[in-house]
C-alpha cells in the first residue's frame, strides 16, 4: 500500500485506480473485476498491450508445458526405463529425449507441430484483440481530444518557409479539409527527426510483414 495508495490520492483527471482493502489478498478483487476497456481508459493503450503480451506468453507457455509434461515425459521415462540399462540413465536423462530413439521420436516430431499451432493460435487471437482495442482507442474521446492527435511534423521545410507564417502558408496551399489552429517552426529539436524515421521505419516494416502473411 506505501506504493499503491498514493496513486488513489493523487491521480490525473478521473483515472483514480480502485480502492483496496487492508486485508493481504486486499488487491485480488479489483484485480479480477477490472475490465480490459476500463485499463484501457486509466492506464493507456501502451500499458494494456504490454498486460496483454504478458498474459498471452503465461497462457502459452501454460499450454507448452501441459503439452510436453502430460505427452512427452511419459513417453520418455516409459522409453528408457525399457530400452536403456539402468548404468547409463538418471533420473534426469529418463525424463529428456537424449536416448530415445525408432519409432518413438515420432510423438516428438508431433509435439513439435502441435507447439507450432499452439503458438500460431494464441499469437492469432491476441493480435485480432489488440486491433480492435487499437481501434477503440483512436475513435476514443480522450485520443480525439489529445494534443499528439492533433499534432503534425512537418520536414524539410524550404528556407524560405522557415517561420510560423511560411509554414502557415505551406498549409493554406494544399487546402487542407480543416482548419490550422496554431504553427510553429521548431530550430532546435535534437534527435527527434532521427526518432521519427526510425519509428516510420519500424512501422512500415511490421505493415509489410503483415502483408506478406
Amino acid at each position: 500500500q506505501v506504493i499503491y495508495e498514493p496513486k488513489v490520492k493523487y491521480h490525473i483527471g478521473d483515472k483514480q485506480p480502485p480502492r483496496i482493502s487492508d486485508s493481504l489478498l486486499g488487491w485480488l478483487p479489483p484485480l479480477i473485476r477490472m475490465k480490459e476497456p476500463e485499463l484501457v481508459d486509466k492506464l493507456g493503450l501502451n500499458a494494456v498491450t504490454f498486460l496483454r503480451f504478458t498474459r498471452m506468453t503465461r497462457s502459452l507457455y501454460s499450454a507448452i508445458t501441459f503439452t510436453c509434461c502430460a505427452i512427452l515425459i511419459p513417453i520418455n521415462v516409459s522409453y528408457n526405463l525399457k530400452n536403456v540399462p539402468s548404468t547409463e540413465r538418471d533420473a534426469l536423462s529418463i525424463l529428456t529425449i537424449r536416448d530415445v530413439k525408432d519409432s518413438f521420436l515420432f510423438a516428438h516430431a508431433v509435439a513439435s507441430y502441435v507447439i507450432s499451432a499452439l503458438i500460431m493460435v494464441f499469437v492469432w487471437q491476441h493480435w485480432k484483440e489488440m486491433l480492435r482495442l487499437q481501434q477503440q482507442w483512436f475513435r476514443s474521446p480522450e485520443y480525439m481530444r489529445s494534443f499528439y492527435a492533433w499534432t503534425l511534423a512537418v520536414m524539410h521545410v524550404p528556407k524560405k518557409y522557415q517561420s510560423d507564417e511560411g509554414i502557415h502558408a505551406i498549409f493554406a496551399s494544399v487546402q487542407v479539409p480543416y482548419p490550422t489552429t496554431s504553427v510553429h517552426i521548431g530550430r532546435k529539436v535534437g534527435r527527434l527527426p532521427e526518432l521519427i524515421e526510425y519509428h516510420n521505419t519500424a512501422v512500415r516494416e511490421l505493415e509489410h510483414r503483415n502483408r506478406g502473411r
